[in-house]
């Protein structure tokens, strides 16, 4: 009887464990996508002259994103992700709040701009793109990676 106990409490316990390290992965959502900002090809012509992805924080905690990393790939693609920038120290997310990160879009095309948290420098969004927010630097492969991937 007791091997039957202890058989089922490691399993209880590993069960526990897996939720456990499950529930450690933040709860941030890409809201908004907005690619081709400045594009002199763009047409009609762009509004503004950067990209834009914003992230939103629907818990009611304040959001750590220190060392977090946005990555792109084009719409089709299967091959490695490219890495535009890690985040710094100090990028939180308010509880129901937004985070808007700025990104250069290409030939400055049109003036406009939007408040951003963070503006970023390095390589935009291509205009059929895909957008990845993971928890670290490393890289990421595939049509649909998962590893360390906190929304896509």
């Amino acid at each position: 009887m007791s091997r039957v106990c202890t058989t089922i409490s490691a399993a209880a316990m590993l069960l526990c464990l897996a939720g456990a390290a499950q529930a450690q992965m933040p709860n941030v959502r890409i809201s908004q996508i907005f690619t081709n900002g400045g594009g002199p090809t763009a047409s009609p012509a762009p509004t503004y002259n950067r990209d834009f992805v914003e992230l939103f924080n629907p818990t009611q905690k304040t959001i750590d994103m220190t060392g977090w990393a946005v990555h792109t790939t084009s719409a089709g693609s299967t091959a490695t992700w490219a890495r535009l920038f890690i985040l710094g120290t100090d990028n939180t997310i308010a509880p129901g709040g937004y985070y808007m990160i700025s990104i250069p879009g290409g030939a400055v095309a049109a003036t406009n701009t939007l408040s951003a948290d963070l503006v970023a420098t390095g390589g935009g969004l291509g205009t059929t793109c895909k957008v990845a927010i993971t928890t670290t630097d490393g890289t990421i492969n595939g049509a649909n990676p998962t590893a360390n991937v906190i929304d896509k």
